[in-house]
Order: C-alpha cells, then sequence, then structure tokens
C-alpha cells in the first residue's frame, strides 16, 4: 500500500500483480494497473502522484523482481525492468528512484 505525497490517492496491491489506484476525494477506483503475474513487495507515488512504482517478487523460482513505473492517469506502464528490488522510493524533486534490495542500495 502507498499514499500519495498530496494525500488524494492511495495504491493497494492485489493478488497478481494488479495494483488498485483509489481517489480519495472522491472515493472512487481511478486505475486498476496490470503487471506481471507476481507478488508486489513495495510501492511509491512520485512527489507530484503522477507516477507510481512497485516492485513485483516473480512467481518462478531463480527470476529476477520486476521493477515498474506507472503513468497513474493513462495506466499505462512507462518502465519496466527486470532485476528490481525490494523496496523503492523517488526523491523529493521527483528526479530520481532509488530501489534497494536486502540491504543493497542501487
Amino acid at each position: 500500500m502507498a499514499l500519495s505525497p498530496n494525500g488524494q490517492r492511495l495504491a493497494l496491491a492485489k493478488p497478481g500483480g494488479l495494483v488498485r489506484v483509489l481517489g480519495l476525494a472522491t472515493d472512487e477506483g481511478l486505475r486498476e494497473l496490470s503487471g506481471e503475474p507476481g507478488t508486489i513487495l513495495s510501492m511509491a507515488f512520485s512527489p507530484d502522484a503522477k507516477l507510481a512504482g512497485h516492485d513485483a517478487l516473480e512467481p518462478e523460482p531463480g527470476r529476477p523482481n520486476l521493477l515498474a513505473l506507472w503513468d497513474v492517469n493513462r495506466g499505462e506502464a512507462v518502465f519496466r525492468q527486470m532485476d528490481g528490488g525490494t523496496c523503492l522510493a523517488f526523491s523529493a524533486d521527483g528526479q530520481r528512484l532509488a530501489v534497494g534490495n536486502a540491504g543493497e542500495g542501487r
């Protein structure tokens, strides 16, 4: 689960690698972001809440984790990379994304 910095959006992980984004001001579902099958490990919003990122554990043993970035307004993936981490955070200006894995920064 992740709350946007402006408090207007909430991202909830669902089974199968899905992320549901809710609009808290209107109490409505904004988007359902469907990624690769797997277990979502962490999620974060960019400071302007236009992007959401998540790390997902791949369901097949030995495969690397998936890092995905989404344009929340369009509901489209804008970046995907295998070998993601287990935690992530945007910088305060939204220009950088930090990804970590078992104590190892990237």
